[in-house]
């Protein structure tokens, strides 16, 4: 038995302008200008490839702040985990405004429009789901998951979902899948944007599938394909998913 795990944000739906809105107005009330930085939305759109968390967006926008953004996507990861090791403190307050304000903006009448679905995933997710176990793994939490793929018309139970509730580690909540479903983790057939995120919870044993679309950039995808990760295309993106599936 297969069983079908998929990242949200960036797989089934393009939620980034939730994430620029919460960002901004976290560092904001922090009393730090972020509406100053230059090419602010054309960075922080870059920048969202990189970040696994909300104290991500912290380091970024310190980065912005300083006027330092390294060019090459190693330096910048570098510089990303050592500004959030010395201002911890800090990127945790960031962090605890930006659900804050999500918390109090969640189920607002706008709140919807912040999260833009794939609409041909969406499709190929309810097919699925009529075939194999299909979860949910994602660093945000599982009620908005689940709000917006019932809007989708995706029948999933809350049990289903894996979110930052249960623990930011992909490779964790592998685990925890694996152990609902009864499946080996060599059944699981996990499909995300993030790279990073990939190829931590692929050391657990699973099939990591890696979409063209998202949140990751071509060195990635190049850099993927090296180690042997399938990556799905935007079109034709059905089938080749259908290939992995059946071997």
């Amino acid at each position: 038995m297969k069983v079908i795990a998929l990242d949200f944000d960036g797989v089934i739906v393009d939620s980034i302008g939730e994430h620029y809105y919460l960002a901004v107005s976290a560092f904001e009330e922090m009393r730090r200008n972020a509406q100053k930085f230059r090419n602010l939305r054309k960075n922080f759109d870059f920048f969202r490839r990189f970040a696994k968390v909300a104290e991500d967006f912290y380091a970024f926008f310190v980065m912005m702040e300083r006027g330092k953004i390294p060019k090459d996507e190693k330096k910048l990861v570098a510089m990303r985990d050592e500004i959030l090791k010395k201002e911890k403190k800090n990127a945790e307050s960031f962090a605890k405004i930006y659900f804050d304000i999500r918390k109090r903006t969640k189920g607002s009448e706008n709140w919807a429009r912040f999260f833009k679905p794939n609409k041909k995933f969406v499709s190929m997710a309810r097919k699925l789901s009529l075939e194999h176990p299909i979860f949910i793994a994602t660093t945000r939490d599982g009620e908005t998951a689940y709000s917006i793929l019932q809007r989708l018309g995706v029948e999933i139970s809350m049990g289903n979902i894996l979110s930052k509730d249960d623990t930011t580690n992909k490779g964790e909540q592998m685990r925890i899948i694996a152990q609902r479903s009864g499946a080996s983790l060599g059944d699981i057939i996990f499909i995300e944007d993030n790279f990073e995120n990939l190829v931590e919870s692929s050391k657990t044993g699973i099939k990591p599938v890696l979409v063209e679309w998202g949140y990751n950039t071509p060195s990635q995808r190049k850099e993927a394909r090296k180690l042997g990760i399938p990556v799905l295309k935007k079109k034709g993106f059905e089938k080749q998913l259908m290939e992995i599936i059946g071997n």
